[in-house]
C-alpha cells in the first residue's frame, strides 16, 4: 500500500529486472514474442533478435482468408506497400540489435525498411534484401549481405547463415529465381517483393541456439551438425506435399528439446482476430504427429503477441514457487485446512497468512520466528496502542560478521481485497530473493528476510521491526522493502527509486542501466522502508512504477486478484534485487 503521512521522512524504492549482465548471476531464460507469420522477437536479456518482423498484415485481395469482418481498406499485389507505422510503433518498443531476414517477400522484409531506420539495427539477409533496404534509404553499415555459409560472431551472439529453399507453393509448381543484383526504385509493389533466394538462420545466444525457419521447406545436407535446443519449425499446409518432412526435419536437427511452429496463421487478419481455424487445421495435426516422431520434445503453440519463455530448471521452480505463494494469499487456493482468503486483513486472515509464510520459510531450509509486538505509535497527535507478529528469518554469513542486509515486504491486505498486486507479489518477490541468496557459497554479511504485519493501517509492523532491529544493537547495512511488484502493462520492466540513499541509488541504477531500463527516482513514502528511512538506516523501497502510471489499476478493489499479476514482471524484479542484494553480500 501506498499511505500519504505528510508528517513522515521516508523513501520506497522500485525495481523490476531480469537478467544480470555477469556471469555470477547469468540466468538462461530465453523470452520469444511471436509476431505472427514467421516473424519473432528474440531476447536473452542481453541481446534482442528480430526475425521476418512482418507486423502490418495488410488486408491483401478479397479470397476466403479474408474475413468480412475486417474494415481496412483491401490492398492488391500492384499496390505499393505501405507499412502500418502505428501499430508497428505499438509492438517494437525496445532497442533491437540485430533483424534476421530469411527472404525477401512482402510477408518477411515490407515491414523491415522502417523498423530499421526506428532502431538502428544491423540486419542479416541476402543480396536482394540488402538490395531493397538500400532503395529505402538503409545505409550500408546496417546491412550484412550473405547467401548462406557464413557463421558471424558479435559481442554475446553468434549467427550462423544456412541455405535452404522456399515452401512448395501451388501444389509445388512454385519457383522464383528473381533476384535484385542491383538497387530497385522504391517504394515496391507488393508483388515486386521477390524471394531473392532463401535462407535458415541458427541463432547462438548465451544459454540456447535457436534454428529459425522462414518456410515450409529445407536442405537436409545443409542442417547435418546442428544441434539446435529450439527450433522454430515452418508448419503450414504445403509440407504435405513433401517427403516424410516431419521425420526428416526431427532427425536431421537432433531432436530438439523445444519446438515451436512458425509462419502457419492467416497473415491477412490483423491482431486479434481468431486464428482457431489454423490451430485446428495445422497445430494440433502437426502436434500429434509429434508424439510419434520425437515424443521427449515438448510442442508449444504460440499466440501472436504472448511472449514464451523458455527457462533452467531452477528458473522453472522458482516461478512455481512464486505463484504457489501468490495463490494461498489470494485466495487462488485454500491454505491447508483453511477456506480460500478473501482477504488479509482480519487477525484469523493475518495469522493463516503468516503461518504459510513460515512454511515457506521452511521449504528454502530455514527456520522462521516470530516477532511478537505491542507499539505505541503517535499520529495525529493521538496516540494508538497496536499489537501484531512479524514473522522473520536469518540467513547467516558464511564468514564472521556483524552486519546485516534487511529484505522484506508487508503480507497484510486491506479489508475484502485479496491483495495480489499489494502486496503478496512483493512477498514472493522477497521469497525469490531469499532462496537465492541462502544458496550463495559466500556470504560476507548476515541477511534478514522479513515479512511486516499491518502495514495497511499505517506501517506498524515495520516501524516495530526497525525498534526491534536497534534494541538488538544491529549494524544494520541496508534495508529494502518491497511493495507492488506484479504490474507492467506497457512491458518496459522499468521501476522506480523512492527517494533512496545516494548509495543505493548508485547500485540499483547501476544494475538497471546494464540491463537496458530505468530506474526513476520519486519521493514516494507510502510504504515499509519509510519506518526504517526515518530511524536512520540507509533504506530504500521497491515497487512497480507507480508515481509513473503504470499501476495496477486493482488497488484496494476486491479486484486485485492472483489473475491481474505479471509474473514475468515479478520474475524480473526479484533477479534484479537478487543481483543486488547479491553484490552487497559478497563483496
Amino acid at each position: 500500500m501506498k499511505t500519504f503521512y505528510p508528517k513522515l521522512k521516508t523513501l520506497a524504492l522500485i525495481i523490476a529486472v531480469f537478467l544480470s549482465f555477469t556471469m555470477k548471476a547469468q540466468n538462461s531464460s530465453l523470452e520469444l514474442k511471436y509476431l505472427g507469420t514467421a516473424g519473432w522477437e528474440i531476447s536473452d536479456g542481453i541481446i534482442r533478435v528480430l526475425v521476418d518482423p512482418y507486423i502490418s498484415r495488410v488486408k491483401l485481395g478479397t479470397g476466403p482468408t479474408i474475413s468480412p469482418d475486417d474494415k481496412r481498406q483491401t490492398v492488391n499485389r500492384n499496390d505499393n506497400f505501405v507499412s502500418d507505422t502505428k501499430t508497428i510503433d505499438e509492438i517494437i518498443t525496445k532497442k533491437i540489435d540485430f533483424i534476421l531476414v530469411h527472404h525477401s517477400h512482402f510477408d518477411h522484409l515490407a515491414d523491415v525498411p522502417y523498423i530499421a531506420k526506428k532502431t538502428g539495427a544491423k540486419i542479416i539477409g541476402t543480396e536482394t534484401t540488402c538490395n531493397i533496404l538500400r532503395a529505402y534509404g538503409i545505409p550500408d553499415e546496417q546491412l550484412y549481405p550473405v547467401k548462406g555459409g557464413e557463421d558471424y560472431q558479435f559481442e554475446n551472439f553468434s549467427v550462423k547463415v544456412i541455405p535452404t529453399i522456399h515452401s512448395a507453393l501451388n501444389n509445388k509448381n512454385y519457383i522464383d529465381n528473381r533476384t535484385y543484383t542491383s538497387v530497385p526504385k522504391a517504394p515496391l509493389k507488393i508483388s515486386e517483393f521477390v524471394e531473392g533466394g532463401s535462407l535458415m538462420f541458427l541463432a547462438r545466444f548465451k544459454k540456447h541456439d535457436v534454428l529459425t525457419m522462414g518456410s515450409m521447406n529445407f536442405v537436409e545436407r545443409e542442417l547435418v551438425g546442428q544441434k539446435p535446443d529450439i527450433l522454430l519449425a515452418g508448419v503450414n499446409l504445403s509440407q504435405l506435399g513433401l517427403y516424410k518432412y516431419n521425420e526428416r526435419l526431427l532427425a536431421v536437427t537432433n531432436y530438439p528439446k523445444i519446438l515451436i511452429p512458425t509462419h502457419w496463421d492467416n497473415f491477412r487478419l490483423p491482431y486479434g482476430f481468431s486464428q482457431q481455424k489454423g490451430v485446428e487445421q495445422k497445430l494440433l495435426p502437426f502436434k500429434e504427429d509429434m508424439k510419434i516422431v520425437s515424443p521427449e520434445t515438448e510442442v508449444i503453440i504460440p499466440k501472436h503477441l504472448e511472449t514464451i519463455i523458455i527457462s533452467d530448471t531452477k528458473e522453472q521452480v522458482l516461478r512455481k514457487e512464486q505463484k504457489a505463494i501468490l495463490a494461498g494469499l489470494t485466495g487462488k487456493i485454500g491454505i491447508q485446512q483453511h477456506q480460500p482468503l478473501n482477504d488479509r486483513y482480519s487477525l484469523k486472515n493475518r495469522t493463516i497468512a503468516r503461518d504459510f509464510l513460515g512454511e515457506w520459510i521452511k521449504k528454502s531450509g530455514l527456520q522462521p520466528q516470530e516477532h511478537s509486538y505491542k507499539i505505541d505509535i503517535l499520529r495525529d497527535g493521538v496516540t494508538k496502542n497496536y499489537e501484531g507478529k512479524n514473522i522473520y528469518t536469518i540467513i547467516p554469513a558464511t564468514i564472521k560478521s556483524d552486519e546485516y542486509v534487511i529484505i522484506g515486504a508487508h503480507f497484510d491486505s486491506v479489508q475484502n481485497c485479496p491483495g495480489a498486486n499489494d502486496n503478496a507479489s512483493g512477498c514472493a518477490l522477497v521469497y525469490g530473493v531469499a532462496k537465492q541468496i541462502a544458496a550463495l557459497k559466500t556470504r560476507k554479511k548476515n541477511v534478514i528476510v522479513v515479512y511486516f504485519d499491518q502495514e495497511e493501517i499505517g506501517v506498524v509492523g515495520s516501524q516495530a521491526f526497525t525498534n526491534f532491529t536497534k534494541e538488538k544493537k544491529l549494524n544494520v547495512h541496508s534495508v529494502h522493502t518491497a511493495d507492488q511488484m506484479g504490474w507492467d502493462k506497457d512491458k518496459d520492466q522499468n521501476i522506480e527509486i523512492e527517494v533512496p540513499t545516494p548509495f543505493l541509488k548508485s547500485i540499483y541504477q547501476k544494475h538497471a542501466k546494464q540491463l537496458g531500463i530505468s530506474a526513476f527516482v520519486t519521493t514516494e513514502t507510502g510504504s515499509d522502508h519509510r519506518a526504517f528511512r526515518a530511524a536512520g538506516f540507509n533504506a530504500v523501497g521497491i515497487t512497480e512504477e507507480y508515481r509513473n502510471k503504470d499501476t495496477t489499476p486493482h488497488y484496494h478493489k476486491n479486484t486485485d486478484t492472483y489473475d491481474t499479476i505479471d509474473f514475468n514482471y515479478l520474475y524480473f524484479s526479484t533477479n534484479l534485487v537478487f543481483n543486488v542484494i547479491e553484490e552487497l553480500v559478497t563483496k
